[in-house]
């Protein structure tokens, strides 16, 4: 019995001294500066709306898709559902570009986009004005969109 007491507090104080455990790996890092990476994701993706490269803007978004909410539709679209959107149905404008638009980081590989942009349909001689918010989170690839919003801005 004595040499099982031993054991057991040999054990114990051995456990004690161990190092602590450490952390659990982070599967999605977060680049260092989410703001400047968003507002240079931003750039990169203004740039392939502008200059039409469908092909690219599926990239932009989650790999496991995103919530989209375009004047008040709500959709849930699946990687492969943006790029049959992106790939068939999406119609470039003749001119676009973003406004205002702030970052602001709200947790670890967190970010809110908020602003607007211009665009013009190729028929359409007068430029819309949208209102627009989106979240965007880091992946092992970089941010992506999660979840973007655009509503028509209202000329009050």
């Amino acid at each position: 019995m004595q040499i099982t007491v031993l054991s057991l507090v040999a054990l114990i104080v051995a456990l004690g001294c161990a190092p602590e455990p450490a952390p659990p790996p982070v599967l999605d890092s977060a680049p260092a500066d989410l703001k400047a990476s968003a507002a240079e994701l931003y750039e990169q993706y203004g740039e392939a709306v502008r200059t039409s490269r469908r092909e690219a803007l599926p990239r932009f978004y989650h790999p496991g898709g995103a919530l989209r909410v375009i004047n008040g539709n709500t959709r849930r679209l699946t990687r492969e559902g943006l790029d049959s959107m992106y790939g068939s149905t999406w119609t470039a404008p003749a001119f676009f570009a973003w406004e205002d638009l702030e970052y602001d980081s709200i947790a670890p590989g967190q970010v809110v986009v908020t602003g607007g942009f211009r665009w013009a349909a190729a028929a359409n001689p007068d430029t819309a004005r949208w209102l627009y918010a989106a979240l965007l989170e880091a992946t092992d690839s970089g941010l992506v969109i999660r979840f973007e919003h655009e509503t028509p801005r209202s000329l009050r």
